[in-house]
């Protein structure tokens, strides 16, 4: 949650972190590159995956407070019992959509959120899988119901093709070596 500008304040606050003794870390640490939009810190889109299928989108705006919304595939907004209040959203194309659909069709899971980041009205940059929904506590009950509905039929074509014989090449290779 800390705010640096400059890269002389982040190393001196990374020194502060490895010297503390009740919680020292070890000297590792992890750049990721600046993706603006317009200006702006870029919005993540989050797609809610499963096996091959998107059921929602969150999109969310960090940048000046934190805001979101929620789309359907088709780019309707929709209500899930979590906090929104972004009003003025992009939406997602029928393409970020089978993109993400493409991704998570690759993935030997039933569920994956597939987040990226809005680079401009149609780029998206990948920045992580994450095999759980957040504060999923937080979704109403007719939104959980459904996510819980999916997953079922996402395990069963996953468990179909499984037995089909399909391979996961792209998941074998980013995880050989874990």
């Amino acid at each position: 949650g800390d705010k640096l500008s400059s890269w002389d304040q982040a190393v001196e606050r990374a020194q502060q972190l490895m010297a503390d003794q009740r919680r020292r870390l070890p000297d590792r640490w992890i750049t990721e590159e600046l993706i603006l939009d317009r200006g702006k810190p870029a919005r993540d889109l989050k797609f809610f995956c499963f096996y091959g299928e998107v059921l929602f989108v969150q999109e969310i705006e960090r940048h000046p407070t934190f805001r979101a919304c929620f789309w359907s595939p088709d780019s309707s907004a929709i209500e899930t019992g979590k906090r929104t209040g972004l009003t003025n959203g992009y939406g997602v194309t029928k393409e970020q959509v089978t993109f993400a659909e493409s991704i998570s069709s690759q993935i030997p899971a039933p569920f994956m959120r597939i987040d990226m980041l809005r680079s401009g009205k149609r780029d998206l940059v990948v920045g992580e899988f994450t095999p759980r929904p957040g504060q999923f506590e937080q979704f109403d009950q007719p939104t959980d119901r459904l996510m819980g509905e999916t997953w079922l039929r996402a395990e069963r074509r996953l468990l179909d093709d499984a037995l089909a014989g399909k391979q996961f090449p792209a998941f074998k290779a980013a995880t050989e070596g874990r």
